[in-house]
């Protein structure tokens, strides 16, 4: 009995919110909090992001661009190239192409199409066409209010000449001849007004920069390559090709030249010979004939007047290996004794003298 009024009396109904609290559930809704919270955040950050801001007016840097190559497009005006305008869309999107308009790399620039086929000459198109520019468009920018209305440029056509290549006379003075060029003229592209200017004042040549080259301090002919050239403007518009030629020239002698009429050869022969028995006999002319010199003008001019020390002579040099050939001839090559400045041509250089040693008995022990 006692039991059963007890659980009359006990409460049966549902129970309150806070009697469902378990460790389980206080974890599962902290866990949820830790990403929700966050996604909150971004969410908002997001949506103030996206709310329509506007910018400017603020200087806009244009560039024109033909879809030709055949053609060349200048912005006129204006000057600087720079079109002033409003600017209205989402803030990071705003954010976005300022850092575009604003950097310095030329491929980021708003470049406007202009058709190819127009005529040269002078003509405008609305300053409103850079809204068309990628930039904008991808990042959904509305471009407002453009100072000025309009953009003035030029067109011309890219045109091809050739110009001839030649040495400056006033750089090379010593040259024995034309020099020949490979190629021997090189290729203008550029603007048809740049073209018109060179030929008015007479520029329509390019010359090889052989200045400083130290072959034109060597008599004789040379070939240089990768010789750079002096091009008859900087124009940025306009592309010459070959950059660089060969060049084939001849440098004249600047030195004289004098012939020595008779120059002794002097024998060079160790004593030992002597000892042995052996004397040196010149089997032909004791003096060599008609011997080229050359040299500087002021050193040849004391050749001429016989002033020059020491006088110019040759030699004879013999060994004891030529008792080999006792009795036999022997030709062998001269050498040359100088004064300073002075140098025989290389016919006399390579010239001989026709010897024999001779055994006219001994005057001392073998």
């Amino acid at each position: 009995m006692p039991n059963s009024v007890t659980n009359r009396f006990r409460y049966i109904g549902p129970r309150g919110p806070w009697r469902n609290i378990s460790r389980d559930n206080i974890f599962d809704w902290l866990r949820t909090l830790a990403w929700v919270i966050p996604l909150t955040l971004l969410v908002w950050i997001w949506a103030e992001r996206q709310q329509i801001a506007r910018m400017g007016p603020v200087a806009i840097p244009v560039t024109l661009q033909a879809s030709s190559g055949d053609v060349i497009v200048h912005i006129l005006s204006p000057a600087d190239g720079n079109v002033m305008a409003e600017l209205s869309g989402p803030q990071t999107a705003l954010d976005k192409v300022r850092n575009v308009i604003f950097t310095a790399n030329a491929e980021q620039r708003i470049y406007i199409n202009v058709d190819a086929n127009v005529a040269p000459g002078r003509h405008e198109i609305s300053a409103l066409a850079i809204a068309n520019s990628s930039v904008f468009t991808n990042s959904g920018v509305t471009v407002m209010n453009t100072t000025p209305g309009q953009i003035t440029y030029s067109v011309e056509r890219i045109v091809e000449a050739n110009l001839p290549v030649q040495m400056s006379a006033a750089d090379v003075t010593n040259l024995d001849g034309v020099p020949a060029f490979d190629p021997p003229s090189v290729k203008f592209k550029g603007p048809q007004s740049v073209l018109d200017q060179l030929t008015a004042d007479r520029q329509m040549v390019a010359y090889a920069n052989l200045r400083g080259n130290d072959e034109l301090k060597l008599p004789g002919t040379h070939e240089v390559k990768s010789v750079p050239l002096i091009l008859p403007t900087t124009d940025s518009d306009v592309v010459f090709s070959p950059a660089a030629v060969t060049v084939t020239f001849k440098v004249r002698q600047t030195e004289e030249r004098f012939i020595y009429p008779s120059m002794p050869v002097w024998v060079l022969a160790p004593p030992v010979l002597a000892d042995r028995g052996y004397k040196v006999q010149i089997l032909s002319s004791p003096n060599l004939a008609n011997v080229t010199l050359a040299g500087s003008p002021d050193v040849i001019a004391q050749l001429r007047s016989n002033t020059l020390l020491p006088k110019p002579q040759a030699h004879l040099q013999v060994s004891l290996e030529d008792l080999t050939a006792a009795g036999s001839k022997i030709t062998r090559q001269v050498k040359y004794d100088l004064p300073d400045g002075v140098h025989v041509t290389p016919d006399d250089a390579v010239r001989t003298v026709d010897f024999r040693l001779v055994d006219v008995g001994s005057t001392g022990a073998r």
